[in-house]
């Protein structure tokens, strides 16, 4: 029942009336008091139509508001048929017990960040209150990893964006035993394949770099250091042309050939944004192409699809396939 909030002051104040048998209501007596409750509640002064107040109770009388026993009696009074009912003490039903549960799920997502602690504790609660529906397996599931060890640092790392803070990350590379300390100027946090990266700008050479959180050791603060902007860092244009994380800087037209087993797949879930049909083939299948930086992520997705994807052009990126396919064969 999507009604704003006046709506709900109106049917909070028509409940109260009609609870309140100690009086006879009309119409007009209900749509005085709809009018009071706007101006004690929002300020309100230019009243309530009786056509609103009408069309209140029969919202309130249907299934989809509150199945309220309102009734008129000699030809002009309201009231309620059943004197104890009223439309702050309703059950609540089973398509609404799934649509907060669904909620909660969601909500849950969110539960990394400090600054959704106090909402974490209602979900919490929510999450005890629905007990009602205990017993019945979860319908909706989202993936992601929660031993990631980077989402210690995601709640600072997003005040420090947000409060335009330097910070000092203590990084350990994949390929290195060494931490190395990076003094950087964060921009933004970015989740791809479940995991987190922050990319800022270096304090030193004002170049644009992503860190992975899982390498990352210590952050500290750096009160002491100016933030500054990075203007070129532009979010829409910088992941405009590419898949994940990474850039090649050179952007190019690819063109790719999809079994038609998979057709229907990459049709519906395209590989890029600016992925579009060139040719259609007798045998079902179909010829894409996409402007694109050809970057490892890219790769990697490609690889992903086994036989049922090609890369057909430009020869660079077809050469750079078929080497990393040929290491992959030598691994068996």
């Amino acid at each position: 029942m999507p009604v704003n909030k006046n709506a709900l002051i109106r049917y909070k104040r028509i409940d109260q009336c009609l609870r309140n048998t100690n009086r006879k209501w009309t119409l007009e007596d209900l749509v005085e008091e709809c009018s009071e409750a706007l101006y004690e509640y929002e300020g309100v002064r230019r009243g309530v139509s009786v056509r609103s107040v009408q069309g209140d109770i029969q919202m309130m009388r249907s299934e989809m508001g509150y199945n309220a026993p309102i009734e008129v009696y000699n030809h002009k009074y309201y009231r309620y048929s059943n004197s104890d009912y009223t439309i702050t003490k309703l059950p609540i039903s089973q398509n609404d017990l799934d649509t907060m549960k669904e909620a909660v799920n969601v909500l849950r997502q969110f539960d990394r960040f400090d600054h959704f602690t106090q909402l974490s504790d209602v979900v919490c609660r929510l999450q005890e209150n629905l007990s009602a529906a205990q017993g019945r397996k979860a319908i909706v599931d989202f993936d992601k990893n929660c031993d990631t060890r980077g989402l210690r640092f995601l709640s600072g790392l997003y005040n420090c964006i947000r409060n335009r803070m330097v910070v000092t990350v203590k990084y350990k590379p994949y390929m290195s035993r060494a931490v190395q300390n990076y003094t950087v100027h964060p921009h933004m946090l970015k989740e791809y394949r479940n995991k987190w990266y922050l990319f800022a700008t270096t304090n030193w050479n004002r170049r644009v770099i992503s860190l992975e959180l899982d390498r990352m050791e210590k952050i500290d603060e750096e009160a002491h250091i100016p933030y500054r902007d990075n203007r070129e860092f532009n979010t829409e244009e910088y992941f405009e042309n590419i898949i994940g994380i990474s850039k090649v800087g050179c952007v190019e037209m690819v063109e790719f050939k999809v079994s038609r087993d998979i057709v229907g797949d990459v049709v519906t879930n395209p590989i890029h944004v600016s992925q579009n049909i060139k040719e259609k083939l007798d045998d079902g299948s179909v010829i894409f192409e996409m402007e694109i930086e050809p970057n490892n992520e890219f790769y990697q997705l490609m690889m992903s699809f086994s036989d049922k994807v090609k890369i057909l052009s430009p020869q660079g990126v077809v050469d750079e396939m078929r080497r990393k396919l040929s290491v992959a064969l030598s691994q068996y």
